[in-house]
């Protein structure tokens, strides 16, 4: 049987493409995820979503 060994330079590259794939996942949960209303008089649960309006 092989064993796998890999280079610093391959290594170096899963690290780098891990990183990537966490920080789009992060951005792409919190980015669409609704707020809640600074407003307090709208009430606790009222939450608005950052789309664009339609006119």
């Amino acid at each position: 049987m092989t064993s796998a060994s890999w280079t610093r330079k391959e290594l170096a590259l899963i690290v780098v493409i891990v990183a990537f794939a966490c920080t789009a996942a992060f951005l792409s949960v919190k980015l669409t995820r609704a707020k809640q209303s600074p407003d307090a008089s709208l009430g606790v649960e009222w939450q608005y979503t950052a789309t664009t309006r339609e006119s």
